[in-house]
């Protein structure tokens, strides 16, 4: 809905509305196969502390990781080269920025086709070694991208900020306490997490503002849309 409601604004400031309805689609898909996930497992229903690799929850994880990966993608900012050579005029700190967002960028387009071989060539646990540092990654761009290309604004700063912290509460208590105690309950705080998320990044995508007309040139991820 707030896609929608701010589409024509979307439009002059991200990347990709498509790839963010895309993944909006691909993040509502992935909880169903997460329940399947937790139905299919033996000997211990519902409980996934040894869970097998399986079609079920590869799928799961191919939505999942891939819906965060074309998010991350979808919010660039509009008119940033995706292949392009790190600026430093700013300084060293915003060139090296910058260079981490473009290798960013470039390891989520990859990882959202490897998914699928690397799950299944690797099984479930051994492939998250290589999704979940760069769903980290995806993670903090998130934040930047929600807040400063969106806005910059309060609201997309408490979108952005609000969104990183609820996905890292539900990483936290999935870690330290589900795969501690395994109890199913959890699952509770864990999904209520995920889902705090959303509502975070929606109230960042609502709060969208149109950029001025005097826009600068667009070069790179530390070039403002907004001149200040």
């Amino acid at each position: 809905f707030c896609t929608y409601e701010k589409l024509d604004i979307l439009k002059q400031r991200i990347w990709s509305p498509l790839l963010l309805f895309t993944s909006s689609i691909f993040l509502i898909i992935c909880p169903g196969f997460e329940i399947g996930d937790h139905y299919f497992t033996e000997p211990l229903p519902w409980e996934l502390k040894e869970a097998p690799s399986n079609l079920i929850n590869g799928s799961f994880a191919f939505f999942n990781v891939g819906g965060i990966c074309l998010m991350t993608l979808a919010i660039r900012k509009i008119g940033v080269p995706f292949f392009r050579v790190p600026s430093f005029s700013n300084g060293v700190l915003a060139g090296l920025l910058d260079l981490v967002a473009m290798l960013g960028d470039i390891a989520c387009a990859v990882l959202v086709v490897a998914q699928p071989f690397l799950y299944a060539s690797l099984g479930r646990l051994r492939a998250q070694g290589f999704t979940t540092p760069i769903n980290t990654v995806s993670g903090i761009l998130i934040l930047f991208r929600l807040w400063k290309n969106l806005g910059p604004n309060k609201y997309t700063a408490i979108g952005g900020i609000g969104y990183l912290v609820a996905t890292l509460s539900g990483v936290f208590i999935l870690k330290f306490g589900y795969e501690e105690k395994c109890v199913e309950f959890i699952h509770f705080f864990i999904g209520g997490s995920f889902s705090l998320s959303s509502i975070f990044f929606s109230i960042a995508v609502y709060n969208a503002v149109a950029p001025p007309d005097d826009n600068e040139e667009i070069t790179n991820e530390n070039t403002p849309l907004n001149r200040v």
